[in-house]
């Protein structure tokens, strides 16, 4: 049996995903914000007691919670522990479908494999631990991304993506990151 209850993470600081995703101005104080699988829900806790409209849900450690829709919606270290192929490819969808302008995606990737995974299982690895780990090449999750949502998965850091639901909100996200600064003389 996999241990899925025990792959969440204890944390004492904001995990690097949300932390890019808030520098990057993906999310704010002013955006509703589902953290789908929000595991023990740390950057949940932390971002709603300063007053962000985010709530968590997580099959585990917050079953009770609702899955509302959102603007952003983040899977956060949620695919890779999921072992079976289609249950993953259908969290992606829910995720997709309950978000109105972005989803937030990262997954562990194919280096981060470690001695704790000791026996290869389906697609992936279990730990000495019983739970599951699916590591991911870069390229590979930006492809399965696209190909089951159909839309372009924007690079935000290693393992890490924004999936926009309109065009618009892609290219506004584009020239916003890419724009040119030049300095006054």
């Amino acid at each position: 049996m996999i241990r899925r209850d025990l792959t969440a993470m204890a944390r004492r600081d904001l995990s690097r995903p949300v932390q890019i995703a808030i520098e990057h101005e993906i999310v704010s104080d002013r955006e509703t914000w589902l953290d789908y699988g929000c595991g023990r829900g740390f950057d949940v806790d932390s971002l709603s007691k300063l007053g962000w409209k985010i709530r968590g849900w997580d099959p585990v450690h917050r079953k009770s919670a609702k899955k509302v829709a959102s603007k952003i919606v983040s899977l956060i270290y949620v695919l890779n522990v999921i072992e079976k192929e289609d249950e993953r490819r259908q969290v992606l969808l829910d995720a997709w479908k309950l978000s109105k302008k972005c989803l937030v995606i990262a997954a562990r990737l194919d280096h981060e494999r470690d001695g704790a995974h000791v026996r290869p299982f389906a697609d992936g690895w279990l730990t000495s631990k019983g739970t599951f780990q699916r590591f991911f090449d870069h390229t590979e999750l930006q492809n399965w991304l696209e190909f089951h949502l159909r839309q372009e998965a924007v690079v935000a850091a290693p393992g890490v993506f924004y999936i926009f639901k309109s065009l618009a909100d892609l290219e506004e996200f584009k020239s916003r990151r890419y724009r040119i600064r030049i300095p006054a003389p």
